[in-house]
């Protein structure tokens, strides 16, 4: 997706920034790097620290240590801040904020300044086409929907042709059909644009919709910085496991490194030569890892289920009292009270060390097969 003739050292590039509100760091030690043309996203819970880090880049909030460079410039580090106005950067904010004064050409010119009024006028065009609204230029932004609305900001925010565009929550709110549609859009304009961007949001779809990668964050830190596909399937933290998808922890015992004994068998894999035998860990499942099949030897009772258009989530416990979530297509619909079997169907293994410690624990992956 990047272009190769564009050198390495114009990434955007966070290193070990700390960022503090009197004594208390509200970010610490982050780093990450985005190449041109990579979308970024800072996913997390409130609080965690994401829009803190996303002003720091802007150039609104100062930094207690480390860098925050673009291109091989550095904007900011202790004590000198290059001001947020002549960063190249360009921000989508969650409010939107667009003039209702002023037309929608009006408002995307609006940082057009420095260029002639045929100028203006070809490049306010050129983003409507981008964006979809071609024709909309006399429109004022009351007479927008929301989703059109985003568009003329994100239209707006590239005019100047900034060299990094931050997104703080800028889908947060439109309701959820209508960002189901919005966030590809916004991807597919971006990436046919060439723009380096990094978004916030605590929303885990919009993250996998969005990103190239995403960086979890907890408590000013991030705990991973992977693609959507690998913070899903290969958390290297149990907060990350826990965090993300509906994950929860079924215990199991390494009968060697090559097997694996839980409620639902033993399962065989490559290696866990990170464990020794007879260790007890715990195992990563995910409600699609476990599905119904009535020729299963390990039979739960369903005690909740959920229609979820394509296929039917149920809540299942087995013969010792453990509950887990179950995948079954549409068709099979079983009523609450109802034995099933169920199995595991898994791609790989994430297990942890058993919980017994505060202490957070780094998890351990391999491609597990089925015995």
């Amino acid at each position: 997706m990047l272009s190769t003739s564009v050198p390495r050292h114009q990434a955007l590039i966070v290193d070990r920034v700390e960022i503090r509100y009197g004594t208390v760091s509200a970010v610490k030690d982050v780093s990450l790097r985005l190449e041109p043309g990579q979308i970024g996203c800072l996913l997390g819970a409130s609080g965690c620290g994401k829009s803190t880090l996303l002003r720091a880049i802007a150039g609104f909030e100062p930094i207690a240590h480390g860098t925050v460079s673009l291109s091989g410039r550095t904007l900011s580090n202790p004590g000198f801040m290059v001001p947020a106005e002549q960063r190249k950067i360009g921000m989508v904010f969650q409010d939107i904020a667009l003039f209702p004064h002023l037309t929608v050409a009006q408002n995307i010119a609006f940082g057009l300044t420095h260029l002639k009024a045929s100028d203006q006028a070809a490049r306010v065009s050129e983003l409507l086409v981008l964006v979809g609204l071609a024709g909309a230029e006399q429109r004022y932004p009351h007479s927008l929907s929301g989703g059109q609305q985003q568009r003329i900001a994100l239209a707006r925010a590239l005019a100047p042709k900034p060299s990094v565009l931050l997104m703080d929550e800028p889908f947060a709110g439109l309701d959820t059909t209508l960002k189901e549609t919005l966030v590809p859009d916004i991807r597919r304009i971006l990436v046919q644009e060439g723009i380096t961007a990094l978004v916030v949001t605590h929303d885990q779809q919009e993250a996998y919709a969005i990103a190239d990668k995403v960086a979890l964050m907890h408590q000013g830190r991030i705990e991973q910085f992977a693609s959507p596909f690998q913070i899903y399937h290969q958390p290297e933290t149990r907060y990350v496991a826990d965090f993300i998808g509906q994950g929860y922890f079924l215990p199991a015992t390494l009968l060697s490194a090559h097997q694996l004994n839980t409620d639902l068998g033993v399962l065989s894999m490559p290696d866990a030569a990170a464990f020794p035998d007879l260790a007890e860990v715990d195992l990563l499942i995910r409600p699609d890892d476990v599905l119904h099949d009535d020729e299963s030897d390990f039979l739960a009772e369903i005690t909740g289920k959920h229609f979820k258009g394509t296929f039917f989530q149920y809540e299942v416990t087995l013969a010792n009292g453990r509950s887990l979530l179950c995948i079954a297509s549409s068709h099979q619909d079983h009523r609450v009270g109802q034995q099933i079997g169920i199995r595991l169907d898994l791609d790989h293994f994430v297990l942890f060390a058993r919980a017994s410690v505060t202490e957070p624990q780094e998890a351990v992956s391999a491609e597990a097969i089925l015995e």
